[in-house]
């Protein structure tokens, strides 16, 4: 039953792309989202996420391509980012308690570097490009949601899904995923379904609603503090940006009011067995547990080496008595799980990278602020839902690693993601203010036809 399925999901998820039959460069980064969608999945027979890095290798291969012939080949800040991270990385081999280890985990950043930093950048600058991109992210979503639901339908999930455990207060829907990264990926989904919200009528947008309503069930039985409050965070934002069209200032007073809204009800209304669903009792425990427990361990393991680090990986084999302990069950039982990406590359690389990464995230966060500057349009509003998909994502980086860990689906698109905003606000930016006061009448008036051009593409 099972297998049907999800082989049914293939077929539907290969028809929903029309895009790369007019840009079939775009096909092998279709192929690229559906793969990730799979891939904390069992299919077929098989386990997609143990061949990532050869999927990873090979798509790298294709970006290389797709750079290579593309004219002109240009280098621009954007990259120099991710350089600093894979040279620092290579080098850190040569202090590392694990150089072996420190190497193969540097070079698994090339394919995520050829992916994102080549290949994607290349099919951003095209036509169209930007749309195409987001559709394969969006294939992405639909593939792990519809997976996830298959997985539930028939009982067949990474924890079991019996009648008893369901009607437990303890039942926690996971699907293929654990249930924390469903969440993620369902309140990272909320923002692009205001989209089509926006260009729906009658049933269709009714249908939208109503699957709208199914993700909110589904993310609340997911029951993740981090996941709901993300998508608490991000659905006003979501829906005074994109379906109102409001600028700034208009969007955070919107957005506090419903906030404090939301506030006012939950501490009117909230009962002892809702916060008990949501495994709240616990929460101010569970963080003191992280701060003053393993965050504290890697802190101070990380101030014995603050400028070259310990070695790019080592962050993994320190155990939960800050111990190193060079065997790979110190990744499993006995890893002290840092959760939070800033402190592990700070321990593994030193001050230069994490501060570099930082600098990074900011760049990204201004741009996607900046997008709210722009009149409503359909590029516009598409930025706006990356946006807060990507912030989603960054936010939770604070509490979670594994951004680093190319090969990972979430982290791969992560990339993407930024990449959108980064290029897609150079697009807008360049329709809105061309530079024409130093040109010819009639150069002007061409360069003036063709921001009209692309603003018309951006509200079609």
């Amino acid at each position: 039953m099972l297998s049907i399925l999800l082989a049914l999901i293939v077929a539907a998820t290969l028809a929903s792309g029309p895009f790369w039959r007019r840009d079939k460069e775009h096909l092998l980064l279709h192929f690229w989202a559906i793969y990730c969608g799979f891939c904390p999945a069992t299919a077929f027979g098989f386990e997609p996420l143990a061949y990532r890095w050869v999927m990873g290798l090979a798509i790298g291969g294709i970006g290389v391509w797709w750079y290579v012939r593309r004219h002109p080949r240009t280098i621009d800040t954007m990259m120099a980012m991710p350089l600093l991270m894979i040279a620092w990385a290579l080098s850190s081999s040569i202090y590392s308690d694990l150089p072996e280890y420190s190497i193969a985990r540097a070079v698994a950043l090339l394919p995520m570097y050829a992916t994102a930093f080549l290949g994607v950048r290349t099919l951003l600058r095209q036509d169209r490009g930007l749309e195409n991109v987001s559709n394969s992210l969006l294939t992405l979503v639909w593939v792990s949601l519809a997976v996830s639901v298959a997985y539930w339908i028939t009982g067949v999930d990474n924890v079991g899904t019996s009648q008893e455990y369901r009607a437990s207060d303890d039942y926690r829907f996971h699907g293929h995923w654990k249930a924390t990264g469903m969440a993620h990926l369902l309140a990272s989904a909320l923002p692009f379904l205001c989209l089509p919200l926006t260009r729906s009528a009658g049933w269709r947008r009714y249908a939208l609603l109503a699957f709208s309503a199914f993700i909110i069930y589904l993310l609340l039985i997911t029951r993740s503090r981090a996941g709901l409050l993300g998508a608490v965070a991000v659905l006003p934002i979501g829906y005074f940006a994109i379906l109102r069209g409001m600028q700034i200032v208009r969007i955070t007073v919107s957005t506090l009011t419903a906030a404090l809204a939301v506030i006012i009800l939950w501490q009117a209304f909230a009962t002892e067995k809702a916060y008990r669903f949501l495994r709240i009792e616990d929460a101010v425990s569970m963080m003191s547990s992280r701060v003053d427990g393993r965050w504290d361990i890697i802190w101070k393991g990380a101030l014995e080496s603050p400028w070259v680090g310990h070695g790019y990986g080592t962050v993994r084999y320190v155990n939960q008595t800050g111990a190193k302990s060079w065997h790979l069950s110190a990744s499993t039982a006995d890893h002290i799980h840092t959760h939070n990406e800033y402190l592990s590359l700070f321990y593994d690389l030193g001050v230069v990278p994490a501060l570099a990464f930082a600098a990074f995230m900011a760049v990204i966060a201004i741009r996607g602020v900046k997008l709210l500057r722009f009149p409503a349009s359909r590029m516009r509003n598409l930025l706006v839902a990356t946006f807060l998909s990507w912030f989603i994502t960054a936010v939770d980086t604070v509490t979670h690693d594994g951004l680093m860990t190319i090969g990972n689906p979430g982290s791969t698109w992560f990339w993407i993601k930024s990449l959108m905003i980064y290029y897609g606000y150079e697009q807008l930016r360049a329709a809105k203010r061309p530079s024409v006061g130093h040109l010819s009448n009639s150069a002007a008036q061409g360069i003036a036809s063709s921001s009209a051009e692309r603003l018309d593409f951006a509200n079609r």
